[in-house]
């Protein structure tokens, strides 16, 4: 293989994983995990795999949000849960969960710290 022709797969490549989304996740979470119960079980220090335990794959994250707690940096990463106009939302400092919020679950569509 030439130079010119690998080059040319290598450019195709990487435009093939761009297209097919490469690290996102399936936005198709189940509507039935999206419940009033199951946003009462995120529980503060959680970690994303115990989240995803309850509540499935996750639809969607906000990388990188530096804030300052506490006078110091923190990088908060927010990870939406999402189907239809049912959204659960949990922020997580270093692999736990910090806060949660949620919309239209029937019960509960208020911002607040995650218990």
């Amino acid at each position: 293989m030439t130079f010119k022709s690998a080059t040319r797969v290598l450019a195709f490549t990487m435009v093939l994983a761009l297209a097919s989304g490469c690290g996102g996740r399936p936005s198709a979470t189940p509507p039935q995990r999206l419940t009033p119960t199951n946003f009462d079980k995120i529980q503060n220090g959680m970690s994303l795999v115990e989240v995803e335990q309850f509540l499935g794959p996750w639809s969607n994250f906000e990388r990188d949000a530096i804030v300052k707690i506490n006078g110091a940096d923190t990088r908060v990463v927010q990870y939406h849960w999402k189907r239809g106009d049912r959204e659960i939302v949990v922020n997580f400092v270093a692999d736990k969960a910090v806060s949660k919020s949620s919309q239209s679950l029937q019960a509960q569509s208020s911002e607040e710290p995650a218990k």
